[in-house]
Protein backbone atom coordinates (compact mmCIF):
# COMPACT_ATOMS: atom_id res chain seq x y z
CA UNK A 1 0.00 0.00 0.00
CA UNK A 2 2.92 2.32 0.66
CA UNK A 3 4.66 1.94 -2.75
CA UNK A 4 0.94 2.34 -4.08
CA UNK A 5 0.90 5.85 -2.30
CA UNK A 6 4.47 6.82 -3.08
CA UNK A 7 3.92 6.28 -6.60
CA UNK A 8 0.64 8.05 -6.93
CA UNK A 9 2.52 11.05 -4.96
CA UNK A 10 4.91 11.28 -7.82
CA UNK A 11 2.95 10.90 -10.32
CA UNK A 12 0.48 13.62 -9.14
CA UNK A 13 3.78 15.63 -8.35
CA UNK A 14 4.90 15.06 -11.52
CA UNK A 15 1.50 15.98 -13.58
CA UNK A 16 1.27 19.49 -11.40
CA UNK A 17 5.23 20.38 -12.30
CA UNK A 18 4.50 19.71 -15.99
CA UNK A 19 1.39 21.71 -15.95
CA UNK A 20 3.73 24.79 -14.54
CA UNK A 21 6.33 24.14 -17.34
CA UNK A 22 3.31 24.05 -20.28
CA UNK A 23 1.86 27.46 -18.70
CA UNK A 24 5.38 29.50 -18.46
CA UNK A 25 6.73 28.03 -21.80
CA UNK A 26 2.62 28.94 -23.14
CA UNK A 27 3.38 31.90 -21.65
CA UNK A 28 6.74 32.54 -23.15
CA UNK A 29 6.03 31.80 -26.88
CA UNK A 30 3.03 34.21 -26.42
CA UNK A 31 5.42 36.72 -25.59
CA UNK A 32 7.83 36.02 -28.01
CA UNK A 33 4.81 36.45 -31.01
CA UNK A 34 4.11 39.85 -29.43
CA UNK A 35 8.06 40.87 -29.80
CA UNK A 36 8.61 39.57 -32.89
CA UNK A 37 5.61 39.61 -35.08
CA UNK A 38 4.77 42.72 -36.72
CA UNK A 39 1.10 43.93 -35.42
CA UNK A 40 -0.35 43.59 -39.30
CA UNK A 41 0.75 40.09 -39.58
CA UNK A 42 -0.02 38.89 -36.13
CA UNK A 43 -3.90 37.75 -37.74
CA UNK A 44 -2.05 36.08 -40.08
CA UNK A 45 0.61 33.96 -38.08
CA UNK A 46 -1.48 33.57 -35.37
CA UNK A 47 -4.24 31.36 -37.41
CA UNK A 48 -1.00 29.44 -39.44
CA UNK A 49 0.34 28.66 -35.72
CA UNK A 50 -3.54 27.27 -34.89
CA UNK A 51 -3.63 25.31 -38.10
CA UNK A 52 -0.24 23.62 -37.12
CA UNK A 53 -1.01 23.34 -33.81
CA UNK A 54 -4.48 21.16 -34.92
CA UNK A 55 -2.62 19.28 -37.94
CA UNK A 56 0.01 18.03 -35.42
CA UNK A 57 -2.82 17.22 -32.77
CA UNK A 58 -4.60 15.27 -35.23
CA UNK A 59 -1.17 13.70 -36.68
CA UNK A 60 -0.81 12.20 -32.75
CA UNK A 61 -4.31 10.65 -32.57
CA UNK A 62 -3.52 9.42 -35.90
CA UNK A 63 -0.06 7.88 -35.00
CA UNK A 64 -2.63 6.40 -31.46
CA UNK A 65 -4.53 4.39 -34.31
CA UNK A 66 -1.70 3.16 -35.71
CA UNK A 67 0.06 2.01 -32.63
CA UNK A 68 -3.08 1.20 -30.11
CA UNK A 69 -0.78 -1.77 -28.29
CA UNK A 70 0.18 -0.27 -25.01
CA UNK A 71 3.22 -2.68 -25.57
CA UNK A 72 4.09 -0.43 -28.87
CA UNK A 73 3.66 3.07 -26.64
CA UNK A 74 7.67 3.32 -27.17
CA UNK A 75 7.17 3.89 -30.26
CA UNK A 76 5.20 7.08 -29.74
CA UNK A 77 7.30 8.25 -26.79
CA UNK A 78 10.33 8.02 -29.84
CA UNK A 79 8.40 10.15 -32.18
CA UNK A 80 7.53 12.29 -29.49
CA UNK A 81 11.23 13.09 -28.25
CA UNK A 82 12.27 13.18 -31.95
CA UNK A 83 9.25 16.16 -32.77
CA UNK A 84 10.31 18.02 -29.82
CA UNK A 85 14.03 17.80 -30.75
CA UNK A 86 13.85 18.49 -34.28
CA UNK A 87 11.65 22.08 -33.09
CA UNK A 88 14.49 22.93 -30.12
CA UNK A 89 17.02 22.52 -33.01
CA UNK A 90 14.91 24.47 -35.37
CA UNK A 91 14.03 27.46 -32.77
CA UNK A 92 17.91 27.56 -31.90
CA UNK A 93 19.04 27.47 -35.60
CA UNK A 94 16.21 30.40 -35.92
CA UNK A 95 17.68 32.22 -32.72
CA UNK A 96 21.32 32.30 -33.84
CA UNK A 97 20.13 33.73 -37.33
CA UNK A 98 18.79 36.55 -35.68
CA UNK A 99 21.36 37.30 -33.34
CA UNK A 100 24.26 37.10 -36.25
CA UNK A 101 22.37 39.13 -38.16
CA UNK A 102 21.81 42.61 -35.20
Amino acid sequence: MTDNITSLSLFVGGVACSRIGLWVFDLSVTQLFQERVPEYERGVVGSMQQVLNEFFQLLSYVMGLIWPDPSEFKILIVISFGGILVAGILYSLNYRQIAVNK
